[in-house]
């Protein structure tokens, strides 16, 4: 399953759900203010906590990396 890891107030984190959203793309949305325990999940693949950071496949993809999520499984930066 994949999973987009948030914050509240965040207007990347926002525009990654809508692009995911908009594309129909199904995932988790895990907030790691409301779900702080679920951090390490992110510190065991990326070492450090920052959002949004999107992870399927066995493969993470940081913000900076939408449009090469477009590219590989098809959805659509806004």
């Amino acid at each position: 399953m994949a999973i987009l890891y948030t914050i509240s107030g965040c207007i990347r984190c926002e525009q990654a759900k809508n692009t995911l959203t908009s594309q129909g793309g199904s995932y988790e949305e895990v907030n790691i203010l409301e779900h702080p325990a679920r951090q390490t999940e992110i510190r065991l693949i990326h070492h450090e906590v920052i959002t949004p950071i999107f992870f399927s496949e066995g493969r993470k993809w940081l913000c900076e990396d939408m449009l090469f999520l477009e590219m590989r499984m098809g959805y659509e930066v806004s």
